[in-house]
């Protein structure tokens, strides 16, 4: 463990150790409880830190682990036709419609044959800006708006039905999931992972 991997947080508090039985216990703020999303009963891994120079100090590291989420997005496929004189134009759109109207997390258009492509668009909660909170019909609404849309647009979706995934996320700040949300949405789940 190199210290120039770590990023300290500017936010500490004081506390006073306890005993408790035949150990002693220091309390957890609900500040750094709530900003790591740590639980009762979580295991951790307690460690003894000692510097020398240029006075002797010390402490404790308390390692939670690995933080990982789990979120299990529902989106939508589609198999389109496009005319063939718009194609370009409409691959645009169709990406824009699914990004700017609904803030979709993944979009992938892929050509099937001469002018037919598979769509698919999910949209997540966890963004890098945050979370997003989604409701619970949202993808009957957008295939209801995406065939308006494509009548709209003269081309013809040849196949429409709503997909589900999970993806795992191993890089997610845990503040990013508390501080947009009071709380956590059913479709994320989350862990600490001690390797």
């Amino acid at each position: 463990m190199r210290a120039e991997e770590w990023e300290y947080d500017t936010v500490f508090f004081e506390g006073h150790i306890r005993r408790s039985g035949g150990s002693l216990v220091i309390t957890v703020p609900t500040e750094l409880k709530n900003r790591f999303l740590i639980k009762e009963g979580q295991k951790v891994k307690i460690i003894g830190l000692i510097k020398k120079e240029p006075y002797a100090e010390g402490g404790f590291l308390v390692y939670f682990g690995r933080f990982k989420i789990y979120e299990d997005i529902k989106g939508i496929r589609a198999k389109i036709k496009l005319p063939s004189d718009k194609e370009t134009e409409l691959i645009g759109e169709i990406h824009d419609f699914f990004s700017n109207k609904y803030q979709a997390t993944n979009i992938l258009i892929e050509n099937v044959e001469s002018n037919e492509y598979f769509v698919e668009a999910y949209f997540g909660s966890i963004t890098d800006s945050g979370v997003i909170i989604r409701e619970k019909d949202l993808t009957e609404k957008i295939m209801d708006d995406f065939k308006k849309f494509a009548k709209r647009n003269s081309f013809d979706v040849l196949d429409v039905s709503e997909v589900e995934d999970r993806v795992v996320w191993r890089s997610v700040d845990p503040s990013v999931i508390k501080r947009y949300v009071f709380s956590i949405p059913e479709n994320i789940k989350f862990e600490w992972e001690i390797p």
